[in-house]
């Protein structure tokens, strides 16, 4: 356990820097090109490269990682570095050949998924997605490097690369986006993954792998892992097919929606990858562990407590996020091109998104508990529901709250699926603690309560009497006293969530020798 929390100390602390720079990265853009045609072409043509990137990159990592232990584990050391080998020189010849003919079909393709836009701004998302295609190789690439290195427990390299990621794409734009206008950004995007792979080739040669190139169409290893990565990439693809339905729809609406709906959504996201998802990176070989030998009460007793652990923090966070959305999207993007007009559009869009985070926090961590008894086909088909949803209800709501139609209706989805999920697994498996869920619930949403109430009222009376603190100041005030309230309400009522966290930050000092 201790290992367990400082790896997730590690992934939290250099994920979190990466994530801060992520935000500095949509400032950017946000203040070179804000809310406008130029920046929903290039949403639009960043959506294919990263859907099918992000697609690989799950499903590479998910499918791999039990295959490759088994051989480690079975001393296999050959049979595991031919499988790290032949996989990437089957990925990398195969996606290849696909961006080749992405790249001739460029325009037809942006015609297909924007239906929606103009001649002038179909062929400026055309060119942006040809400097762009090169990345679905790169995210192959550096799924594999992530699963070889999770596996091995070199936990460092891949959250580093994506802070160097940030990084690069900022001082790109910075340096470079008075030159190349809106290319600046997709070069500055396909050079920051090009440097990811980089890093994480180093992190690689680190744990002693050699890579060469290998063909061999009947390895074993490489055909179950594309048996399970395929259905895996499926469920993986229900975030990204989420975000093609809302930009599809959204290409009739004005000028601007695409964007806003892109910045409001990727501060949702970041906020997930930064609190949640490491996680559940941890957790899940754990979870797999304890299910394989034959622990189920346990295993069904660490399940309950990362779904306490879940609500204790997700739920805040959204309220926090609807309470003072506007601040929010006004401190990090409005300036430069970024006017209060997009600054409305994106508040819509955010409290939209934000009323499911809830349910994609849940889905993240029960898709890998099903992945965790090797159950790859449940998650599929609650991905396929939650697009459906999420297609019709977009179709529905856009004609009454426009953009914000289509974020609500991704939240519902979202929801929807989350409920779904929990049936599944209520009827599969006893969960044995079910009234400690329940319990914790209702004193996350009592201490909420107080939390929204106080800082709300701060931040307006500093809003009446105190307008020469600043924004970001009067903001940092309130949200100061909304979690000096949810901290105190929640030792009040005993939260064992609360407990959890203390013991958790002590045994982490006592590791590193404090408090002896």
């Amino acid at each position: 356990m201790n290992k367990l929390i400082k790896a997730t100390i590690l992934i939290t602390g250099v994920s979190s820097l990466g994530k801060l720079l992520g935000f500095l990265r949509e400032v950017a853009y946000a203040k070179y090109f804000g809310a406008t045609s130029l920046m929903d072409a290039f949403v639009v043509a960043n959506m294919i490269p990263i859907t099918f990137g992000g697609i690989l990159q799950i499903g590479m990592i998910t499918a791999f990682i039990p295959i490759y232990s088994q051989y480690v584990s079975q001393n296999r050391i050959n049979d595991a570095r031919n499988l790290i080998n032949t996989l990437i020189t089957t990925l990398v010849l195969i996606l290849t050949a696909i961006c080749s003919i992405s790249f001739l079909s460029a325009e037809t393709i942006i015609k297909i998924i924007s239906p929606g836009f103009n001649q002038e701004t179909v062929s400026m998302a055309a060119s942006l997605f040809q400097i762009l295609l090169p990345i679905v190789v790169m995210s192959a690439l550096l799924g594999v490097f992530s699963a070889v290195q999770q596996a091995e427990e070199e936990f460092f390299f891949p959250p580093f690369a994506g802070l160097v990621y940030n990084f690069s794409v900022i001082a790109f734009l910075v340096a470079f986006h008075s030159y190349f206008d809106i290319q600046a950004i997709a070069m500055a995007v396909s050079l920051g993954v090009l440097l990811q792979v980089m890093i994480q080739w180093i992190g690689l040669r680190r744990i002693g792998i050699r890579l060469k190139f290998n063909i061999d169409i009947k390895n074993e290893g490489v055909i179950r892992v594309f048996s399970l990565a395929i259905p895996l990439g499926l469920w993986a693809s229900v975030d990204y097919l989420n975000l093609f339905t809302v930009r599809i729809l959204a290409s009739s609406l004005p000028e601007g929606s695409i964007s806003a709906l892109s910045y409001a959504n990727g501060l949702n996201t970041a906020t997930v990858a930064m609190l949640i998802i490491p996680f559940l990176t941890v957790l899940y070989p754990r979870l797999s562990t304890l299910y394989f030998s034959g622990d189920e009460k346990k295993y069904l007793n660490t399940l309950s407590l990362a779904i306490r652990m879940i609500l204790f923090i997700m739920i805040p966070l959204m309220a926090y996020l609807i309470l003072f959305s506007k601040p929010i999207i006004q401190i990090l993007f409005e300036r430069g091109a970024f006017t209060p007009q997009a600054t409305a559009l994106t508040v819509t869009a955010l409290q939209f998104f934000t009323l499911g985070l809830l349910g994609t926090g849940i889905i993240e961590l029960l898709n890998r508990a099903f992945y965790a008894q090797q159950d790859t086909k449940t998650p599929v088909i609650v991905s396929f529901i939650i697009v459906s949803v999420n297609l019709c209800m977009g179709i529905i709501l856009i004609n009454y709250l426009s953009h914000g139609g289509l974020a609500l209706a991704n939240s519902i989805a979202n929801s929807i699926g989350m409920l779904i999920l929990v049936i599944i697994l209520k009827r599969r498996m006893i969960f044995l603690e079910k009234r400690q869920i329940a319990v914790s619930m209702i004193k996350v949403i009592v201490a909420c309560f107080f939390m929204v109430g106080f800082s709300g009222l701060m931040f307006q009376y500093l809003e009446n009497v105190m307008l020469a603190l600043g924004l970001p100041l009067r903001l940092s005030i309130a949200s100061l006293v909304g979690a000096g309230t949810y901290i105190a309400v929640s030792y009040l009522v005993k939260s064992a969530e609360l407990k959890y966290f203390q013991g958790m930050i002590i045994r982490v000092f006592n590791n590193y020798g404090y408090f002896r």
